[in-house]
């Protein structure tokens, strides 16, 4: 039941972080290691790693 319950909160994580669910996409970010990350730290760790995707995404300033 925990392995489904960190599905359905990745997935709602997923729809709320466009700019992660487009990572997922493009293959820069598994959805594996998002499962592993919800399983291991819930949520909260969900949404650190979400960020950490979304700052490596932003362009950097010259």
């Amino acid at each position: 039941m925990g392995a489904a319950n960190a599905l359905a909160e990745t997935a709602t994580a997923l729809d709320q972080l466009p700019v992660v669910h487009a990572a997922v996409r493009a293959g820069q970010l598994s959805a594996e290691h998002l499962l592993d990350t919800a399983a291991s730290s819930g949520l909260r760790g969900l949404k650190e790693e979400a960020q950490r995707v979304i700052a490596a995404a932003k362009p950097r300033q010259p």
